[in-house]
């Protein structure tokens, strides 16, 4: 069984039932919370800039060199997209008439 835990950034694997008391399963999950608030905290600080980018064009925002796209959207209510090779922005709706990029420099 495979089972990704809401709002942390990671996933854990479980092969095994464990019984565990009260204490050891808040003391757990105290442990969760922190490692990927650390984990958090890591990928913030990393971040050097994040610029936005929007074009009216309906072809995919090429993304700045050095830069990551980290987010996109489109218009025409068009809520698919997708990130091609880190650099990117692509609207997957027929018809949109603008796109825009979130885009950081990680250091």
């Amino acid at each position: 069984m495979f089972t990704c835990i809401p709002r942390i950034i990671a996933c854990i694997e479980v092969t095994t039932a464990v019984i565990l008391t009260d204490t050891e399963l808040i003391k757990i999950q105290i442990k969760i919370k922190f490692t990927s608030l650390s984990l958090l905290a890591m990928t913030f600080a990393a971040i050097d800039h994040c610029h936005s980018y929007a074009t009216v064009t309906k072809a995919p925002i090429p993304i700045v060199t050095g830069y990551t796209a980290t987010s996109c959207a489109c218009g025409m209510g068009c809520g698919s997209w997708d990130i091609q090779n880190d650099n990117k922005c692509h609207c997957q709706c027929y018809g949109i008439d603008w796109t825009s990029a979130r885009c950081c420099k990680l250091v």
